[in-house]
This record gives structure tokens, C-alpha cells and sequence, in this order.
């Protein structure tokens, strides 16, 4: 920094701070799936979702956009499952659900699946509905706080240019699909790694543990993110 000299690529090159990525850390520890209430500047007793702040968020997000800018999601929450909008979700999405519920796992373990395709299916179509290409990093399991379970999401966001649009929209680089159908990652047991679960689901895909490099080799990347510098 104080050389003006960015040497973290082959090659060292001036330092630039043009361009700035916004980073949004949601710490969602109770329950996502749970209504929260609150008091508006009218008085009045309003209730939302927690999901519904994740809107709100975009919402703005998309209002300040140009061309090319990225926004980086983490998002923390417990394991837990219990509330309306996840029930309609389960109704609505049954033959999707269906893998997890018949697999081999323990009922606690099925229903911390069925949250994790719920909040990527959710996140996913959201993200999209503003024109951002998404790459979803693994989502990560582990034990928090007193052995509390949690799961942790990353998703990496971009408004694409418009000389990149076929036929009026964005081509989409990392589907719903390949989300949902990738399995979660978990510390090691010595903490200072990931190591990948082996669910033993259908349909389920190992993630690479070397994520960054994944993403770099990744379709979204290639087409969205990589420039002349990188």
C-alpha cells in the first residue's frame, strides 16, 4: 500500500482503488424462517420476515447500481426450521425436497437440508430478479456458540455490462440447479480447514474445497468478472 504497488498478481501493477466492492454481512441467528415485529415511524406494529430485509436491501442496492459494480453477501443463521413461509415452500417444492427426506440421514439432518435449499433457492431467484449474476460459494455447516448449528452462505454479485446480454438478458453462468445440488462443506476437526459431507443424496455434488480457485476457473467469472488486470 504505502509502494502504490499491488503484487498479489503475477507481476506487480500500480495499485488502483477505483473500484470498490460492498460487502453486506448478515447475522441472522435466531430464526430466519420466524416473522420478526417492529414499530414504523407511523406507530404502527409491523411484521416481516427476515428474508424481507434481504429484498429491502437489494431494493436499494439496485437503486445506487452502474455497469460492472459487485456486491459480496455473507449470510449466518441457525439451523432452524419452523415457520409459515418455509411450510409453503415445503408444499410448493415437494418433488424437489423429496431426496432429502428419503435419504439416509437422521430427521434432524433432513430438515437442516431442506433449509439450505430453501434459503438458496430463495436467494437465488431474488439476486437474479435484480439483474446480478450470482456465484454461490459452498454453503457451510458447523457448530457455533454452546454447539448451536448454524450454516453460512457467501454469495459473490455482479451487475453485468449490457454489451454482455443475449437477446435482452443476462445468460446465466451458475443455475438454480447447480446451487441447491451442492453440498455443504464443514470444519475439520482441528478447525483450521474445510472438509467436504458425504451426504450420501442423490443428486448431491462434492464442492471443491479449493473454492476461490473455483470460482476464478468458473463460467460466471469468465464472463462477468475477469478483466485485462486479472
Amino acid at each position: 500500500m504505502f509502494r502504490g504497488i499491488d503484487n498479489s498478481a503475477s507481476g506487480a501493477i500500480k495499485y488502483r482503488h477505483e473500484e470498490f466492492v460492498t460487502l453486506f454481512n448478515l447475522d441472522f441467528c435466531n430464526k430466519i424462517t420466524s416473522p420478526q415485529k417492529y414499530v414504523d415511524l407511523e406507530g404502527n406494529i409491523v411484521s416481516k420476515y427476515k428474508f424481507e430485509l434481504i429484498d429491502k436491501i437489494l431494493e436499494y442496492q439496485d437503486a445506487v447500481t452502474k455497469e460492472n459494480d459487485k456486491f459480496v453477501l455473507f449470510l449466518t443463521l441457525l439451523c432452524s426450521f419452523d415457520g409459515g413461509e418455509l411450510e409453503i415452500f415445503e408444499s410448493s417444492h415437494v418433488k424437489d425436497l423429496e431426496k432429502y427426506w428419503n435419504s439416509d440421514l437422521n430427521k434432524k439432518d433432513k430438515k437442516h437440508y431442506v433449509l439450505k435449499h430453501f434459503v438458496e433457492f430463495h436467494l437465488s431467484e431474488k439476486i437474479r430478479s435484480k439483474n446480478y449474476a450470482f456465484y454461490f460459494m459452498p454453503t457451510v455447516f458447523y457448530r457455533g456458540i454452546n454447539d448451536i448449528e448454524m450454516m453460512h452462505l457467501a454469495i459473490l454479485c455482479i451487475r453485468p455490462k449490457n454489451t454482455l446480454k443475449e437477446a435482452g438478458v443476462f445468460p446465466v453462468t451458475q443455475g438454480v440447479e447447480s446451487v441447491v445440488n451442492q453440498a455443504p462443506l464443514t470444519p475439520n476437526e482441528e478447525c483450521n480447514g474445510l472438509v467436504a459431507f458425504n451426504p450420501s443424496i442423490p443428486g448431491m455434488q462434492a464442492p471443491a474445497l479449493d473454492w476461490m480457485s473455483a470460482f476464478i476457473s468458473s463460467n460466471t467469472f469468465k464472463r462477468y468478472w475477469k478483466t485485462d488486470e486479472l
